[in-house]
């Protein structure tokens, strides 16, 4: 009994070893490899706003956390089934063999990895990742919005500030005077959107050295604000107007989507409103990605041990028609949920219950004595 548990705690040790270190390269790859997608946006603000070093540190460190939910389990997948390829073909599974080592034994260690890593990703998800979400996008607007005197163009429109759309007929004096503004404010889900027609407008900043505050005074124009639940429309004339590009605390393109709030918040929503489909499809994301991270390094972990030395299974094509097939019926669900033809809850589990069965499934029979 003795002579078998040595072995055993040395090969949990062991595969625990393994798989973390292609785990993590797998993590770093899929966040540098989503970050690109961000790149050339984040070159643009840095040249148009002489960013410091600091702050490009914590604008890329707050994008990185908000991939973690998307790469953590993609990561798992495939880092498990390289784990066990490489284990394959060194004959190290075979010396497994001949301590007496089963395949449940072989499991169990990755599984209880699995464990960990996904409730730590669910902890991470109840506030940090949702603030880190928070920070980047409303960063990345804010920084839009300081440098939009060097992008605004005559007779261009300019949409850069999310939920925003700024055109002008004529500026002059370094984008700072501007005639015939026509400004159309529209955020999302909001109760009202409004258009601004003005004959003359002036960018101020006020706090310069700051650059706290930057205002469009316009002059000489009406508001026209239609309600979208409600058959009412509303015309204001004015002759001065102050519309804040960046104020204080606030910017017109500021969001807070469902991504960005905790889990805490997405309750409370849910509570006022059962009906809001995206913010209870987010809400059960948060449970749903943990187990995501344990099923797949379960699948994985019997597409990842060959038969025989040197025989090709391709498991990393087999891995990746399984990942494919996962995420088809998975934002297929979700389309149809949105449509409110299934319930979030069937959309967001039933994924991950087909993906359970096709990995007991393979578990069953993979043959350890081959």
């Amino acid at each position: 009994m003795l002579k078998r548990f040595l072995p055993y705690r040395i090969t949990q040790r062991y595969m625990v070893a393994s798989f973390l270190a292609p785990f993590c390269l797998c993590v770093i790859f899929f966040i540098i490899f989503l970050l690109t997608f961000q790149l050339f946006r984040i070159i643009k603000l840095v040249i148009n706003n002489d960013i410091d070093k600091m702050a490009i540190a914590g604008l890329i460190s707050h994008i990185a956390v908000s991939f973690l939910p998307i790469a953590v389990p993609i990561s798992i997948f495939f880092a498990i089934i390289y784990t066990l390829n490489k284990l394959s073909e060194d004959s190290e599974l075979i010396a497994l063999k001949s301590f007496g080592l089963n395949k449940y034994d072989l499991f169990s260690p990755l599984l209880l990895t699995g464990l960990i890593i996904g409730l730590t990703l669910f902890s991470l998800n109840k506030t940090i990742i949702p603030y880190s979400n928070k920070q980047f996008r409303n960063t990345i607007i804010e920084l839009t919005s300081k440098s939009f005197l060097t992008d605004l163009k005559s007779e261009q429109f300019y949409t850069e500030i999310p939920g925003v759309t700024l055109f002008a007929n004529k500026i002059n004096d370094e984008g700072k005077l501007l005639d015939e503004v026509f400004i159309q404010v529209k955020r999302g889900n909001a109760e009202k959107q409004q258009m601004i027609v003005a004959k003359h407008g002036e960018i101020i900043k006020k706090d310069e050295f700051e650059n706290k505050e930057i205002i469009l005074k316009l002059t000489d124009g009406n508001i026209s604000q239609m309600y979208k639940d409600e058959d009412r429309f509303e015309k204001i004339i004015f002759h001065e107007y102050e519309f804040p590009i960046i104020s204080q605390n606030t910017t017109p393109g500021y969001v807070t989507k469902d991504s960005m709030r905790s889990n805490k918040e997405l309750k409370d929503l849910i509570e006022k409103n059962p009906h809001a489909i995206k913010t209870r499809l987010e809400y059960l994301s948060r449970f749903s990605t943990p187990l995501q991270c344990v099923l797949f390094i379960f699948l994985g972990f019997c597409l990842g041990i060959k038969k025989g030395r040197g025989q090709n299974q391709n498991s990393s094509v087999h891995g990746l028609i399984f990942l494919i097939g996962y995420y088809v019926l998975f934002f297929l669900g979700v389309s149809l949920a949105q449509k409110e033809k299934i319930s979030p809850e069937i959309a967001s589990y039933a994924p991950l219950i087909v993906l359970a069965v096709v990995a007991t499934y393979k578990f069953r029979k993979l043959d350890w004595t081959a």
